[in-house]
């Protein structure tokens, strides 16, 4: 329902041929039921008919992947040479991820030191404890009054940083001492492998050489069994909804089936997350989702009286149409429903099968 220039030009040519049929100096008004000829005029038609209308809804979307687990090596001092995937790779169960290998005879040897050094660390820092510990309750049983409560305090204070000093050597020793124990119970292959079938989501910078542990992550993957599409729209798509995702342009570009598995409108105002997530469904190229668009149907109303878009004029709210009568046009108002960018829902003031004029 638009003004347009080309309709505005016909009915300026018809209401000229109408006021110069009219005789000099008339001015002609257009008024509902007015029949104006168009004998000599072209112009194009459509009839009004019974249809459905509905309503195309497109919004962005991203990919979501809720299961992402960091990808770590099984094993304790093992080290580190290079990557055999790069992020967005699709793996199956097994692949190889990175390559790694056990220590070298000069790191066993490094941590044999390492840990000879650190118990004789902790003998060092044992003795100094145990000899100003046994200084200060000594000052504590001669002293007495504020003297005594000085004393106190430090053997206290002393204490305290004994035990903290002696753990904390007490631990690093069993760390190197469990290094060690592993490394000679590391087997052949020590590689790092997918352990289910997903997509690489990313990858650290990490240089060769570098010593691994099971707490340190190399990179992170999902499961691609199921893919999640997330969009924003949280109230539009309603759960269950089937839609339609496109994903890439030109050859490349996938049409995919989805369903809406996740909507806020099923949740309480509390528990919405602010997104709307869809399931993918079929054939399709995982490695290959880019670019995403969703689209689904708003609205559908069925059986209605429809007629072109082009069709109808707005004036100062009120919309009208043209509707050929023999040779001629005939201005009417009309009540309308609503559109979907293509028809128009006619309520009032067209019947079926009543030819109108098309901009």
């Amino acid at each position: 329902m638009r003004n347009n220039k080309r309709r505005a030009m016909l009915l300026a040519f018809v209401v000229a041929a109408s006021a110069l049929a009219g005789g000099c100096g008339s001015q002609a008004q257009l008024a509902d039921d007015s029949l104006i000829s168009v004998e000599d005029t072209e112009f194009r038609t459509a009839t009004a008919s019974i249809g459905d209308l509905s309503e195309q809804i497109k919004m962005d979307a991203e990919l979501y992947s809720a299961a992402s687990q960091s990808i770590c090596s099984k094993y304790e001092g093992v080290i580190f040479q290079e990557y055999a995937v790069k992020a967005k790779d699709v793996v199956k169960k097994g692949d190889l991820i990175a390559r790694v290998t056990k220590p070298d005879t000069d790191t066993k040897a490094q941590k044999q030191s390492n840990l000879e050094a650190k118990q004789k660390e902790l003998e060092t820092m044992t003795a100094y404890y145990e000899t100003n510990v046994a200084s200060l309750q000594s000052q504590v049983g001669s002293s007495s009054g504020h003297e005594r409560n000085i004393a106190s305090y430090k053997l206290e204070r002393m204490q305290m940083e004994r035990d903290y000093i002696l753990q904390n050597c007490r631990d690093q020793i069993e760390q190197i001492q469990k290094e060690m124990d592993q490394a000679q119970e590391l087997p052949e292959d020590v590689n790092i492998y997918a352990e289910f079938d997903g997509q690489i989501d990313g990858i650290t910078s990490i240089k060769a050489g570098t010593v691994l542990s099971p707490d340190r992550p190399i990179g992170t993957m999902h499961d691609n069994s199921t893919v999640l599409v997330k969009t924003k729209y949280r109230n539009t798509l309603t759960y269950g909804e089937k839609v339609t995702v496109y994903s890439g342009s030109g050859e490349g570009r996938q049409e995919i089936q989805g369903t809406v598995v996740g909507a806020d409108n099923i949740l309480p105002e509390m528990q919405a997350t602010g997104a709307t997530f869809i399931k993918l469904e079929g054939d399709y190229n995982k490695n290959a989702l880019t670019s995403l668009q969703v689209e689904a149907t708003g609205y559908e109303i069925k059986q209605v009286l429809t007629i072109p878009e082009y069709a109808v004029t707005e004036s100062k709210g009120q919309y009208y149409v043209y509707v050929q009568d023999g040779d001629q046009l005939k201005r009417r108002h009309i009540a309308v429903g609503g559109s979907d960018g293509t028809n128009v829902w006619v309520l009032q003031g067209l019947e079926e099968g009543e030819v109108v004029s098309v901009q």
